[in-house]
C-alpha cells in the first residue's frame, strides 16, 4: 500500500473486494492494520475501479481505521454466507484436518493453539477466522483469517516460559512472529480447507 494517495482503493479479503476512500496517511499504517483484517495480505490493496463504498475520515486513528474496515469486511463476508468468527483456526499438515478454537476473550484459545503448534499444527487464523457456510449441502470451509495471533503476555509466559516475548509493559503480544506460529505464506494454505471438526474452549 506504499504510495497511497487520496482516492478509491481495493482491499481484497479472501478473494472478495472492498472499495475504500482512504486518507494518504493510511499508507504508513497499513503494515499495522493488515494483520488484523481477516483474509487480507499485507500490500493486498490496489486502486479501485468505480466509486468507493467505504470512507475513512481524515485523521482517523490506526485502531479506528482497523475497526471500521473490519466492520465492513464482516458485512461483506456475511452477505456471501461466510462468518467472521472470533476464533483461532489450526491445521494439521499430516492429514489436512482443521480445527476452530472458539471462546471469549481470555478463555485460552491462543494458549491451546500454541500447545498445538508445538505438536506440529499450523495456524490458519490467529484471532478472526473466516468460516464459509454458503453451500448448505457441504461442510463448512475455512477460507483464512487474520495474520495476527494475539495472546496476553502474562498467561503465555506462565505456560510457555521459554518463549522470547517483548519486554514487560506490553500486555498483548503477536505470537504470529514466532517460529512455527504463522507467516504470510499460510494464507495460501488456508484457502478452501475443509473444516473437519470443531472444538470449544472452556470459558472461565
Amino acid at each position: 500500500m506504499s504510495g497511497l494517495g487520496r482516492g478509491a482503493y481495493e482491499v481484497v479479503s479472501a478473494g472478495r473486494s472492498l472499495r475504500v476512500q482512504a486518507d494518504p496517511i493510511l499508507a504508513s499504517r497499513w503494515e499495522e492494520i493488515a494483520p488484523h483484517l481477516p483474509g487480507v495480505l499485507p500490500g493486498a490493496v490496489q486502486p479501485a475501479d468505480g466509486p468507493a463504498t467505504v470512507f475513512l475520515p481524515g485523521g482517523v486513528s490506526t485502531g479506528d481505521a482497523r475497526r471500521l474496515l473490519n466492520a465492513h469486511l464482516h458485512l461483506l463476508h456475511l452477505a456471501c454466507g461466510t462468518l467472521c468468527l472470533h476464533a483461532v483456526a489450526m491445521r494439521f499438515p499430516a492429514d489436512g484436518q482443521v480445527v476452530v478454537l472458539l471462546g471469549g476473550h481470555g478463555a485460552g484459545k491462543s494458549l491451546v493453539a500454541l500447545a498445538l503448534v508445538r505438536r506440529g499444527w499450523r495456524v490458519l487464523a490467529g484471532d478472526v477466522a473466516l468460516v464459509d457456510l454458503s453451500e448448505p449441502d457441504q461442510r463448512a470451509r475455512v477460507l483464512g483469517g487474520t495474520a495476527a495471533f494475539l495472546a496476553r503476555r502474562g498467561p503465555t509466559l506462565r505456560w510457555f516460559p521459554d518463549l522470547a516475548l517483548p519486554s514487560p509493559g506490553v500486555d498483548r503480544v503477536d505470537l504470529g512472529r514466532l517460529p512455527g506460529c504463522g507467516s504470510r505464506r499460510r494464507w495460501r494454505r488456508a484457502r478452501w480447507q475443509w473444516l473437519s471438526w470443531w472444538t470449544w474452549t472452556a470459558t472461565r
